[in-house]
């Protein structure tokens, strides 16, 4: 009995770890971002955060022509869009 629990043992751990690590990877890849992410980023690629009202905060930068709006706790999950305008004004300081 013990023989047969150490075989199916040895398969589980060969067979389906594996895919459960390639699984939780994926998943992972697809999280969003917190907005404290995208603040650090921002932040780091000499953004300055020029404050905003409640929750909302604008980052300005000198190469940059539209300041970057980034609204939320920085808990929260970024949404596509904002993800997506913080890369855009990235790009577009380091041209």
């Amino acid at each position: 009995m013990i023989l047969n629990q150490r075989f199916w043992a040895r398969q589980f751990d060969r067979v389906f770890v594996p895919q459960i690590r390639a699984l939780v990877d994926t998943l992972r890849d697809r999280m969003p971002p917190k907005i404290r992410e995208l603040i650090s980023d921002l932040e780091s690629s000499g953004f300055i955060n020029r404050s905003g009202k409640g929750s909302h905060r604008n980052f300005v930068h000198p190469k940059v022509a539209k300041p970057i709006t980034i609204s939320g706790a920085p808990g929260d999950d970024a949404k596509h869009y904002q993800v997506r305008a913080m890369r855009r004004a990235i790009e577009e300081s380091q041209s």
